[in-house]
């Protein structure tokens, strides 16, 4: 690390103040310590151009990643300014500000990183159980709830076909979903039997018969929980992502934005508004088919403008 003494007691002085991964400053430090040495200046002192030339160089992956940096390197500055290091009591990694975050990202991976409903329909109809291509279109279109809930204890009972809607009992209610996505359900209810789609296993695996959608394999343990059952929903998708080879860029959060730049590019055109003015007007929409609670402005910048004009 680049002025190793001086990072040393923040990171000293950070991990007694706040619970944070051992690892993460020391990694943060290390990356940013090849752009120091060239500068030969400790990071608390670049300028705002200084930090916009490290920042396009290192070319991030999503706007989260962005301001997550940010705000690690703002309260390192602010630590700074307290030693007296900061040369010009100025906190530079402060003004940068979301409308810049575009510039930042590495739009070929971004742009990997969300699907458009008809490659994640390809997708779905490469797999190969009724219950993997239920998660999967369902995460898309907004079925997942804390820790995938809403999968554990659905019911065939709970998707009717003629509405196409989904009773989410223990969260939402009924939300509207894609009659694929209902019929995809009816399938996985109906199915007693799951086909391993990765690893040496060949073998079927008997599933009990019961009204679930997704139903238990009949070998599961006893002490059963919510939560485990959500895990094993989770790792079904990770399964599906390696199948189909995708799962270098392409991840659960990824296939979720997908799903709701999908929504507003198709509800905007609907309405005749830009994206931008459906989320600041409709933003109610948006959580209540994802199951969230964001702001506007929030959305906008968690998705970016790259998705939204």
């Amino acid at each position: 690390m680049y002025n190793d003494e001086l990072k040393q007691r923040y990171i000293q002085d950070k991990t007694q103040q706040t619970t944070v991964d051992e690892y993460y400053y020391p990694s943060l430090f290390k990356k940013t310590s090849v752009f120091e040495e060239q500068l030969q200046k400790d990071l608390c002192n670049f300028t705002v151009s200084e930090i916009e030339d490290m920042m396009k160089m290192w070319g991030f992956t999503s706007y989260n990643n962005i301001a997550t940096f940010l705000s690690s390197c703002s309260i390192y500055v602010n630590w700074c300014m307290n030693q007296g290091m900061v040369l010009d009591s100025q906190n530079h990694f402060a003004e940068i500000k979301p409308e810049r975050y575009s510039s930042f990202v590495d739009k070929t991976i971004y742009e990997m990183r969300i699907a458009s409903r008809e490659q994640i329909m390809e997708w779905v109809m490469e797999l190969q159980n009724p219950s993997d291509q239920f998660v999967f279109l369902g995460v898309f279109e907004g079925l997942k709830g804390k820790g995938y809930c809403e999968y554990v204890d659905l019911l065939e009972s709970d998707i009717d076909i003629k509405s196409s809607t989904i009773n989410l009992r223990n969260t939402r209610g009924k939300v509207k979903f894609s009659k694929e996505l209902c019929n995809f359900g009816l399938q996985s209810a109906e199915t007693l039997v799951y086909t391993p789609s990765t690893g040496k296993m060949s073998k079927e695996t008997k599933l009990i018969e019961s009204d679930k959608v997704i139903k238990d394999p009949v070998n599961m343990r006893s002490n059963r929980t919510m939560e485990s059952a959500g895990r094993r929903t989770y790792f079904k998708l990770l399964r599906a992502f390696n199948y189909l080879g995708i799962d270098s860029y392409f991840d659960p959060n990824s296939l979720q934005n997908s799903g709701m730049i999908d929504m507003i590019n198709r509800r905007s055109a609907e309405l005749q508004i830009s994206k931008t003015d459906y989320v600041n007007n409709y933003i109610s929409e948006i959580n209540f088919q994802y199951g969230k609670n964001y702001k506007a402005y929030g959305l906008i910048r968690k998705l970016g403008d790259i998705c939204l004009t």
